[in-house]
């Protein structure tokens, strides 16, 4: 199977996928004893008003015939009104979008490049001490809750030794003594670009305790799958010939054996992602991070159906994205795949 088709074909099944998923999250949204139009039409709103607002929602329709409005406007690209903000949901997703990005893509990296290292140095000096610790280390990354972690890294940084800061994305007066023009929507990148050093360095230390508690389970699983993979690469016989013809020990773990175990890292790199998007919804909340998962989390408060829908179609369509990106990559670090065309 070309590799075109193998996209074509993924693309034309995320659109099953995301339809099954937004019947299923406007069901259970629609599910839960609430009324909407009463917070709609504020608190001392009369029950004319009410039923106004429920007409003016359109929640005074059949169900399906709600879903089939509501699945008109996806087509049109418009995700409906926030019911808590009262603006349009995706223009609320713009807004916020950037911010959660920004925490999940650090998170990654962190998870990156702190688990893959730890994992080849576990796998090459397998059952010392060094490879306890990592293991030990990697138990406690899938157990520990992520809102203790970040309770525990609050009280430790910011209570205890002062050294980062509690909650939020940047500090009011840095950017106001150090304005900050909105190219990107992510603070790092638009300071690098701008060369606003203070702001950068204000934002750094900000994203640092949530990026950390977001990435810490999964840094614990790619350091677990990579050393898994890297001690099953240099049990193969021709690593047995790699080293027989007098290649180095950097050569015979990188070049080969860490080379040739990325496939099943890229696997967990591919599911991380999904984990981090989710576990950004709590982590936003602790930290009071003004992304999508706090957006969320109010919605789910205010009992705010669209937003709440728009933003799972959103984390829905990222994830799959980034799964598909993971699959075409094997293509290109697997040459079996290659020749095969691409397949999966």
């Amino acid at each position: 199977m070309k590799l075109r088709y193998f996209v074509a074909r993924r693309l034309v099944l995320t659109v099953f996928v995301l339809f099954g998923i937004s019947v299923i999250t406007f069901l259970l949204t629609h599910t839960v004893p609430s009324n909407p139009a009463a917070l709609w039409a504020g608190s001392h709103a009369t029950q004319a008003q009410i039923d106004q607002a429920a007409q003016q929602l359109g929640l005074n329709k059949p169900l399906y015939v709600q879903y089939f409005d509501f699945l008109m406007g996806v087509l049109r690209g418009d995700l409906g009104t926030s019911i808590r903000t009262q603006q349009p949901v995706a223009q609320d997703i713009v807004q916020f979008l950037p911010a959660t990005f920004e925490l999940v893509m650090v998170s990654m990296f962190i998870a990156v490049a702190v688990g893959i290292p730890i994992g080849v140095l576990s796998a090459k000096r397998r059952n010392t001490a060094a490879d306890h610790s990592s293991r030990i280390f990697a138990m406690s990354g899938v157990s520990i809750p992520v809102f203790w972690l970040g309770m525990l890294l609050q009280l430790l940084f910011y209570s205890h030794f002062g050294l980062l800061p509690l909650q939020g994305r940047v500090t009011d007066a840095v950017v106001a003594a150090h304005p900050l023009s909105k190219i990107t929507g992510f603070v790092l990148v638009d300071a690098v670009i701008q060369g606003n050093v203070p702001v950068f360095v204000d934002a750094a230390q900000h994203i640092l305790l949530p990026a950390v508690t977001l990435s810490y389970a999964s840094l614990a699983i790619i350091t677990r799958m990579t050393r898994s993979s890297m001690l099953e690469t240099l049990e193969e016989e021709y690593m047995t010939v790699h080293d027989a013809f007098g290649l180095s020990d950097r050569q015979m773990t990188y070049k080969y054996a860490l080379k040739n175990s990325l496939n099943s890292v890229l696997t967990v790199l591919g599911l991380s992602f999904g984990y981090l998007l989710g576990g950004s919804v709590l982590v936003e909340s602790i930290f009071s991070w003004p992304g999508l998962g706090r957006y969320i989390v109010r919605s789910i408060y205010a009992t705010d159906y669209p937003a709440v829908m728009g933003v799972t179609l959103v984390f829905a369509a990222m994830y799959i994205l980034i799964n598909l990106l993971v699959d075409v990559a094997y293509a290109y670090l697997n040459p079996r795949i290659r020749s095969q065309g691409g397949s999966a």
